[in-house]
């Protein structure tokens, strides 16, 4: 997944699909990202994201707050 700076915050480009068999990776990959940056805020652009389950909304919520 890429990421990069886009108005300020950090903003995170997943791709393809986001399930109950790729979570754990979707949501290490993130705090990743995080730990690397404090107090900053974050964005998803969703473009090249083909489908995303329950699961990894409720990863991307949890970091959200």
């Amino acid at each position: 997944m890429r990421t990069e700076f886009v108005d300020g915050a950090l903003t995170f480009f997943p791709t393809g699909r986001v399930n109950s068999t790729n979570v754990q990776e979707f949501e290490k990959d993130l705090q990743s990202e995080m730990s690397l940056c404090d107090n900053v805020d974050i964005a998803f652009d969703m473009e090249n994201l083909s489908y995303i389950s329950s699961a990894g909304l409720r990863v991307m919520l949890r970091l959200k707050k």
